[in-house]
């Protein structure tokens, strides 16, 4: 694990030195009700939106999946066709596995907390389109992923900066209401 301290005292360190793993998911045969499949169109603004999963798997096929499947505080990034989209893993989506669209960074909740690190990586999203490659349909490799330098202050900034990032959302929300509504 390389570490370094920047300027701030915060930590900086790739992605893949603070994960426990970093994969992505699988294929497998669908059915009608089961076990959650989530897939990147089963993802927006940073959540899994439950009741826009169509596609289920049975117990068989999840377990014989074990590197696909989610735990909480995972964290989904989309790999391929609509790059970027994250999502943080909660309890409510689970039990779930996911396809291959879907890289999954597992253990970083150890070293920062998940929201901070899902920020993160949106903020990201425009350096790894830049680095995009494939010819019909973009996509990232999960080595471009892994080497995505991540910024990890102090435990107590961690939160106060998830915090402000969340009210100024808040307010940015509440004026673009504002505007439609105008």
């Amino acid at each position: 694990m390389e570490i370094s301290i920047n300027q701030n005292g915060w930590a900086v360190t790739s992605l893949e030195d603070i994960a426990t793993r970093i994969t992505k998911g699988g294929t497998t045969t669908f059915q009608t009700s089961g076990i959650n499949f989530l897939k990147v169109e089963n993802i927006s603004d940073g959540r899994v939106n439950l009741k826009s999963i169509t596609d289920f798997i049975g117990e068989e096929a999840h377990k014989f999946q074990l590197k696909s499947q989610l735990s909480v505080n995972d964290i989904l990034f989309s790999i391929a066709g609509t790059i970027g989209e994250t999502c943080v893993i909660r309890e409510e989506y689970l039990p779930a596995n996911t396809n291959q669209a879907l890289a999954i960074i597992k253990g970083t909740d150890v070293a920062i907390i998940p929201k901070l690190l899902q920020l993160q990586l949106e903020a990201f999203v425009a350096k790894v389109k830049m680095k995009a490659r494939g010819g019909a349909m973009n996509n990232v490799s999960l080595e471009d992923l892994k080497n995505l330098l991540v910024y990890i202050p102090p435990v107590p900034e961690q939160h106060r900066i998830v915090a402000k990032i969340e009210e100024l959302f808040s307010s940015l929300d509440k004026g673009i209401d504002s505007l439609k509504t105008a």
